[in-house]
């Protein structure tokens, strides 16, 4: 039987017999990489396997690291980089539609609100990428 190349949030939680709510986590923080096609995450089974690796070797803070893990911290940061320019052109697009009177003051501020909130999440993943948070 061929393994899935990628797999779903809920089957990587029953297979590791854990929360859902953990692995989301993990996706969350950056610690697990996924991608979102639709509404659901998805996981490649390579990275999940490395991940599990990883985790079973308890490779941490000055450790060596395996070319995959050092990929994606490098993949990491650049991927943080482009989203921190795209939420500055965003708010500015915002600024400057509000002061045109194009949008209320209530959806500019739930959509400032959104960013601020997906640039902070950007920057706990940019942190973990360059290995400052455990």
């Amino acid at each position: 039987m061929e393994t899935a190349k990628y797999v779903g949030v809920q089957e990587i939680a029953d297979e590791l017999g854990m929360d859902i709510q953990t692995i989301r986590r993990w996706i969350h923080t950056g610690k697990l990489p996924a991608t979102k096609p639709g509404l659901k995450y998805l996981v490649a089974r390579e990275e999940l396997d490395a991940f599990l690796e990883e985790r079973a070797t308890g490779l941490k803070g000055g450790a060596p690291r395996s070319e995959a893990v050092e990929g994606r911290r490098e993949k990491g940061v650049r991927v943080t980089a482009e989203g921190l320019e795209a939420a500055r052109e965003e708010h500015a697009s915002l600024n400057a539609a509000l002061n045109a009177e194009q949008i209320t003051p209530e959806f500019y501020t739930a959509k400032i609100a959104k960013l601020y909130l997906h640039h902070e999440t950007a920057k706990e993943i940019e942190r973990i990428a360059l290995g400052e948070v455990g």
